[in-house]
C-alpha cells in the first residue's frame, strides 16, 4: 500500500487531480458558510430545491445546505481509497477514479453554489 501511494504521488496527473478535488470540496464548504451564516442559521427552514413549474418545492433545515459537500467528502475518500487499492492492478482504472472524483467535486460545488444563491434570494 505504501509503495502504491508513493508511486501514485510521483505522477503528474495525480498531483493535479487530487488538489483540484480537495479545493472544490473546500469551496463547497466555505461558499455557503460565508454567504449564509449567521442569517440563514437563525431561520427555521430555508429553500433547498427550486422547480421551474412550481417554484420552491423543498424546504429544510439550514444545515442541509451542506449536503452536497458531505456527499463530496464521501466520494473523495471512497474513490481515493479505491484508486490506491487498484493502483497495482489497473492504473487506468485508478486514473479514471481520480478523474471522476474531480468532475464530481466540480458538479457538487456547482450544486452547492446554486443552493446558496437560492437561499440568498429568499432571505
Amino acid at each position: 500500500m505504501k509503495k502504491a501511494v508513493k508511486d501514485m504521488s510521483s505522477k503528474r496527473l495525480f498531483k493535479i487531480l487530487i488538489p483540484v478535488s480537495i479545493v472544490f470540496f473546500i469551496l463547497g464548504l466555505i461558499v455557503p458558510y460565508l454567504y449564509l451564516y449567521p442569517e440563514a442559521g437563525e431561520q427555521i427552514a430555508v429553500p433547498l430545491h427550486y422547480n421551474i413549474h412550481f417554484g420552491v418545492d423543498l424546504f429544510g433545515r439550514p444545515w442541509r445546505v451542506f449536503a452536497p459537500s458531505i456527499v463530496g467528502l464521501s466520494v473523495l475518500v471512497v474513490n481515493l481509497i479505491f484508486a490506491v487499492t487498484l493502483w497495482n492492478r489497473s492504473r487506468i482504472l485508478s486514473y479514471g477514479l481520480l478523474c471522476a472524483t474531480a468532475v464530481i467535486e466540480i458538479i457538487l460545488f456547482t450544486a452547492s453554489a446554486f443552493v446558496t444563491l437560492l437561499v440568498l434570494s429568499y432571505l
